[in-house]
């Protein structure tokens, strides 16, 4: 089957997979500040940033926090935060907090905590996947210097002014800088070109681990249709369920599997509210803020139908 594809969303403000800083709302201007932050304006997913600098990772506490560069931060102690408090900026995450390596190649992108190292000049650095992990760590000091000067145009884009620290999101506040507007939330969107890298990137795992089929449906964050495909060998009701699954993962905000695990664990309700709670549809992420949805049906297993998912929603970032 071929692809389908709604020309009307083409006038959507444009946001590829890869560009370079392809929309000006892709950062979050706080106080003055370029920061990695969820709507509540908390950094580092409210995990603690000290406790990185003992090799481990921790949650916070919301009754344990402070506000530094424009972030609010949770720790997991009053000892953790008096020592973050002393010395703010020997725990921060480096560039906002953003991924690093895409800071290195002009992409500002989410991280994931897992993937932190504080080997490298004693610093708090994040990276978006296993994908920037690797390209980070095969010239750290080359990428660190091409993310210095990358971060730095960041700063004069969206903040207005360049920082003493190269690293840091430190600029005065300005007039009319982004983030600023009082009752107007910015949301980064979900386009044809961001549809297609995901799609592109399902297919791709789907072929490389001998699926037998399968249908894969890209929506936006309300749920409508972007982009759909079907493999060769997928049974024909798999279509409509990949939609469904997708639908229901953007509409919910979070995996599908999320549902269908609650239902096996008791709570039949669900059913009734007219959604398909069955794994393999996933958000696509972007800036913390949900821009779409992936949907996978007819693969060889239920598991196999969300691997191809995850593929497809990580194939947005790099």
């Amino acid at each position: 089957m071929k692809k389908l594809m709604l020309p009307a969303l083409l006038a959507i403000t444009v946001f590829t997979a890869g560009a370079q800083d392809a929309t000006p709302n892709l950062g979050k201007v706080v106080d003055g500040y370029l920061v990695n932050v969820d709507e509540r304006g908390v950094i580092l997913q409210g995990h603690d940033p000290v406790s990185f600098r003992n090799g481990g990772d921790m949650p916070g506490d919301p009754k344990f926090q402070t506000k530094y560069h424009g972030a609010i931060y949770y720790f997991a102690s009053a000892e953790n935060k008096a020592k973050f408090d002393a010395n703010p900026a020997a725990y921060e995450p480096e560039y906002g907090g953003y991924c690093a390596y895409g800071v290195s190649v002009g992409h500002l992108a989410p991280i994931e905590l897992w993937t932190f190292d504080t080997t490298y000049q004693n610093r708090n650095i994040f990276q978006h996947n296993q994908k920037a992990v690797n390209g980070w760590k095969k010239d750290v000091p080359g990428n660190d210097a091409l993310a210095k000067k990358e971060w730095a145009k960041f700063l004069e884009k969206y903040v207005g002014a360049m920082p003493n620290s190269p690293s840091s999101g430190a600029a005065p506040a300005t007039s009319g800088m982004p983030g600023h507007n009082m009752g107007i939330a910015q949301t980064a969107t979900l386009t044809l070109d961001g549809a297609q890298a995901v799609l592109n990137a399902a297919v791709a795992y789907a072929k490389a681990n001998q699926s037998p089929g399968g249908s894969i449906a890209i929506v936006d964050a309300g749920g409508h249709l972007l982009l759909f495909e079907r493999l060769d060998g997928s049974f024909p009701a798999s279509a409509s369920v990949a939609i469904e699954k997708a639908r229901t993962a953007a509409l919910f905000k979070f995996e599908s599997k999320k549902l269908e695990d609650s239902i096996n664990g008791g709570r039949d309700a669900l059913i009734t509210v007219g959604y398909t709670f069955l794994q393999g549809g996933v958000p696509v992420m972007f800036n913390g803020q949900v821009v779409g949805a992936i949907g996978v049906s007819g693969a060889k297993s239920a598991d196999q139908d969300r691997e191809i998912a995850l593929a497809g929603a990580e194939g947005l970032h790099f």
